[in-house]
């Protein structure tokens, strides 16, 4: 890991880049190299300064989209970090609808940490989840330490236990093997040791503009790759040691319930097979008559036929379905109780068979059922077109659903 003295160096070198840059006018790579400045800065634990060169990256490089939303991302995070999570969700708010996986990782990062935080433990898991699935290992790591610490909260052992059993075995790893970091300071060290015997060549200005930015770009890998991750990883590989030793006493404790365990293993397989058998017959029963007739019945619902209404409004009047009213709590929850009436206990069985799902899950899965576009159903929830993507991602994993499938036409098979 890089040491915090290089800091300093590393502003040192950007500045004078800097100056360099502005010589040729290249406005990316000056609003590249505030970038670092205020990503050395963060990392030497200087706020004040880094928000000053964020912000200047903002104005000097307000035409290259890409860069700005990096920025944003650090920007909200030290917001949050002054207790600011309402300014940090705004800027946020613009971040999820990147056409860059990593910003949208990097943002939903900090909105998990903000709802962590606030206690808004459903919103904090869905941002830590959008990591989980896409992140690098180091984020995998750290939202699963998040993810098992919320399910805990909530109650929902299976799904702690799953996350924690990720995060201790990938911090295990992460303790027992060298880093790149290691490898940068030894390039670093051996860079200023060679660049002491260089000092009489002369460069053009386009040259020195090159070799100090590939200096900074040692210093701009430790930013972005430990920054964000060193005090929580740090707690977290702790945590993770306690939890290695809990799992231990617990297995010296468990050792003498085996025996008793092997004489319910019987039992269990035969309630194993029962279960197999009611599923098959749930599912060659959706073609039937009777679970037709609970579809329409479901589809003839109150609810329902408001919903369809509003859709057949905006398609006669020619206006994007993305722009329909949003559903109330009240509607969402009278969507929900109509799929338990018309549907025998519909979402109580979906959660029971699939214990990851959510309450959210539920919702959009009884929008499913409706077999209406994802549009209709990002209008109806209030969302972007990528929160509802990510959402149907989640689901087809959930429920086993390949992308050739169609998520409605799969879900009549559990009617």
């Amino acid at each position: 890991m890089l040491a915090e003295s290089y800091c300093e160096p590393a502003v040192e070198n950007f500045k004078k880049s800097l100056s360099y840059a502005r010589l040729t006018g290249n406005a990316k790579t000056e609003a590249n190299i505030l970038k670092h400045i205020g990503n050395a800065y963060y990392l030497a634990e200087e706020p004040d300064s880094a928000m000053s060169y964020y912000k200047k990256t903002l104005v000097t490089g307000s035409e290259f989209k890409n860069i700005c939303e990096e920025v944003v991302a650090t920007i909200a995070s030290l917001y949050n970090d002054d207790g600011k999570a309402d300014s940090a969700k705004m800027l946020l708010r613009g971040n999820m609808s990147s056409k860059s996986g990593n910003v949208i990782i990097n943002s939903s990062l900090v909105m998990g940490d903000i709802f962590y935080d606030e206690c808004e433990y459903d919103s904090a898991a869905y941002y830590y989840s959008i990591c989980f699935e896409n992140g690098n290992e180091l984020t995998k790591m750290s939202s699963a330490q998040r993810l098992s610490s919320i399910y805990d909260r909530k109650g929902e052992a299976d799904r702690a236990a799953f996350y924690s059993r990720y995060a201790t075995e990938n911090a295990i790893k992460e303790i027992n093997s060298s880093t790149k970091a290691k490898e940068i300071v030894v390039f670093y060290d051996s860079y200023k040791e060679k660049k002491q015997g260089m000092e009489t060549i002369r460069l053009t200005v386009l040259y020195s503009v090159v070799a100090l930015i590939i200096a900074g770009v040692v210093f701009a890998v430790r930013s972005i790759m430990h920054r964000r991750q060193k005090a929580r990883l740090s707690a977290e590989i702790a945590t993770s040691r306690m939890l290695i030793d809990d799992v231990n006493w617990q297995l010296s404790v468990t050792s003498g319930k085996l025996e008793s365990a092997r004489r319910k293993i019987s039992e269990q397989q035969d309630a194993i097979k029962s279960k197999e058998e009611e599923i098959d017959s749930i599912r060659q029963s959706a073609a039937s008559p009777k679970a037709e007739e609970r579809l329409r019945s479901f589809r003839a619902s109150d609810i329902c036929a408001t919903i369809m209404s509003r859709i057949n409004e905006l398609d006669a009047r020619g206006i994007k379905l993305t722009e329909l009213e949003p559903l109330t709590i009240s509607e969402l929850s009278e969507l929900r109780q109509a799929a338990d009436n018309c549907l025998n206990r519909f979402t109580s069985r979906m959660m029971k068979k699939f214990p990851q799902l959510n309450s959210d899950d539920i919702t959009y899965i009884c929008l499913y059922l409706l077999d209406i576009s994802d549009n209709a159903i990002a209008g109806l929830m209030d969302k972007n077109g990528n929160t509802v993507w990510y959402r149907a991602k989640k689901l087809r994993s959930i429920l086993d659903i390949s992308p050739k499938e169609s998520i409605s036409h799969t879900l009549y098979s559990f009617v």
